[in-house]
């Protein structure tokens, strides 16, 4: 039998966004994933990390920004628009 196209997609993604998110710097890559993959909160994430919530706040912005630009560079080079 043959695998969904869909599946198929699905697997890519995750495994491009495993990519980018491994390529991140260490702090940006950390909150990420605490806050977007793992669904953590803020005050949750502030304690763990021992950095303050604002701290915390700027550096998920950057990071989700710096994701952001380098999706876009992947999609350059996979050849999606």
């Amino acid at each position: 039998s043959t695998v969904p196209e869909n599946v198929i997609d699905k697997k890519e993604t995750s495994s491009r966004i495993m990519e980018i998110v491994q390529s991140m710097p260490a702090n940006y890559r950390t909150v990420l994933i605490l806050k977007d993959l793992q669904d953590l909160s803020f005050s949750e994430i502030s304690e763990m990390l021992d950095i303050n919530n604002s701290t915390l706040r700027w550096r998920l912005h950057m990071a989700r920004k710096l994701f952001k630009n380098l999706w876009t560079q992947k999609e350059v080079v996979y050849g999606k628009h």
